[in-house]
């Protein structure tokens, strides 16, 4: 699970999140958001955010969210249910930082991603229903993602509440407005994950609540003029179609001189030196540092996330750091015969 301690501040009090982030430790991390917290001004809240990885969790919706508050300023500690390494529904073995501890009941919001089995494993975890229930009692805030809300199904605490869809919802609703009760009839999957509804037709009773239409603005004259540089559509589109015609031919002539290269390269008898291959690597290790720093990462967390060690992640480098220096190598030697 992700554990993200966020501090709030009132509208004009950004002394508040400075304060907080002088306060942060090893442990504990701050950001400042715009919270309001009363008149008084000066009494502290501290937010805490955190959210739970079972194992088989859907790892978009857990990282996601990890990356997206990064990116906020929010630092995440990950924290695994039973064990440090937690494997996702996709195979992807992830690191957390720290084993479940009762320090989640200082928090105030606990947030569960989907994804099969890890959404049945918190469902049928008691630990889990137990914080859960305990928050929601208390008037703190639970939240789930995807799959993740039939832990709250269990509870009993998404009753009268507006939530999203089962799929296979829409098509049946088409037609209906706001007020109408409608039955829809529904046939869980055979792999569905409780075994006592697989492959069963069910029948919901459902009430529209609302509905709602995505307005999109006409496409001409007015709409180039206010969102481009254009006077008129005509001009717009020509643009887009000489830069589309750009794009492809140029995608095209790079596919034609990779594919030439590599051809070459392929039958070309080339020693590669060890010290051009761990140079080329070095420089693929710093572009990868590069783009985990855009996402709130370096490297060494990567390392710690994956449980990966630096010499494994340099060796799965290896082979497309040959390939890329015997290219060159071709190439230099070929420019060279060829005065080019």
């Amino acid at each position: 699970m992700l554990t993200l301690i966020i501090g709030g501040s009132g509208s004009g009090k950004s002394s508040f999140g400075e304060e907080l982030a002088q306060k942060s430790n090893s442990k504990l991390y701050y950001l400042a958001t715009m919270i309001p917290y009363g008149d008084e001004g000066k009494r502290r809240v501290e937010r805490h955010l955190k959210l739970r990885k079972g194992k088989g969790f859907e790892t978009i919706e857990a990282l996601t969210s990890v990356d997206i508050l990064r990116r906020a300023g929010v630092t995440c500690t990950t924290f695994g249910i039973n064990e440090v390494e937690v494997t996702t529904s996709h195979s992807i073995t992830i690191r957390a930082d720290e084993v479940l501890n009762d320090e989640i009941y200082n928090y105030d919001v606990v947030i569960l991603p989907g994804g099969m089995p890890g959404a049945v494993n918190l469902r049928d975890n008691e630990k889990v229903n137990e914080i859960v229930k305990k928050f929601y009692d208390e008037g703190k805030i639970v939240a789930a993602i995807c799959a993740g809300p039939i832990t709250f199904g269990k509870l009993g605490i998404v009753n009268g509440k507006n939530a999203t869809c089962y799929p296979g919802f829409e098509d049946q609703l088409v037609g209906h407005n706001a007020g109408d009760e409608v039955e829809v009839n529904v046939t869980f999957p055979e792999t569905y994950h409780a075994e006592n509804l697989a492959g069963k037709p069910v029948v919901f009773n459902v009430k529209v609540n609302d509905v709602k239409v995505k307005e999109v603005p006409a496409l001409d004259d007015e709409f180039a003029k206010d969102t481009t540089e254009f006077e008129t559509l005509a001009e717009l589109r020509a643009d887009v179609k000489a830069k589309l015609e750009e794009q492809a031919k140029n995608a095209a002539d790079a596919e034609m001189r990779n594919a030439l290269v590599e051809k070459v390269s392929a039958n070309t008898e080339v020693e590669v030196p060890e010290a051009m291959v761990q140079h080329q690597i070095d420089n693929m290790l710093m572009e990868l540092n590069y783009q985990l720093q855009y996402q709130g990462l370096n490297l060494e967390q990567l390392l710690q996330m994956t449980g990966r060690g630096l010499d494994e992640l340099r060796e799965e480098r290896r082979a497309d750091a040959e390939r890329l220096v015997k290219s060159s190598l071709v190439l230099e030697d070929i420019a060279e015969k060829e005065n080019v």
